[in-house]
């Protein structure tokens, strides 16, 4: 598992080398756990001093039950042209529906509602899945596929 481990952090940092970052993300890989309760209240930000963009956003997730998690996402966001706008609104409810106690990997489904600014961006509808398999006690694997119009 050792050369696995080193394989993986030296081909993200290769990977990360090459790239050039010209957007800001307040995003990250969803995980397939859902938790019962675990009330969470995130807010993630970014700042690019190139172009002065901005943008944050608010979440507010429950866990309903084992299977079923709830979230509310809103962004607010700016460039150097503009005040600070809204952007959009997203529900999201996730179904856990495979536990790694039982399945050996955790798997659910994502299905989001995103109402956003009528100005200028769309709003949208998407289905995700999502899957997660824990290698060891320090590393994990996840992957996501969103499909949406």
């Amino acid at each position: 598992m050792n050369q696995l481990k080193r394989l993986l952090l030296y081909s993200g940092i290769l990977c990360s080398s090459f790239l050039s970052l010209k957007a800001i993300n307040t995003s990250s890989v969803f995980s397939a756990d859902v938790k019962k309760g675990a009330p969470a209240l995130e807010y993630r930000s970014g700042y690019d001093p190139d172009s002065h963009n901005f943008a944050h956003r608010l979440h507010y997730q429950y866990g309903l039950s084992e299977s079923w998690r709830m979230r509310l996402i809103l962004l607010q966001s700016k460039n150097d042209l503009e005040n600070l706008e809204y952007r959009y609104a997203r529900w999201e409810g996730q179904w856990q529906f495979l536990e790694d106690e039982e399945a050996g990997w955790d798997s659910a489904l994502r299905f989001e509602l995103q109402l956003a600014d009528f100005d200028d961006d769309p709003s949208r509808a998407r289905v995700a899945w999502t899957g997660k398999k824990d290698l060891d006690e320090d590393w994990l694997v996840r992957w996501n596929l969103l499909t949406g119009h």
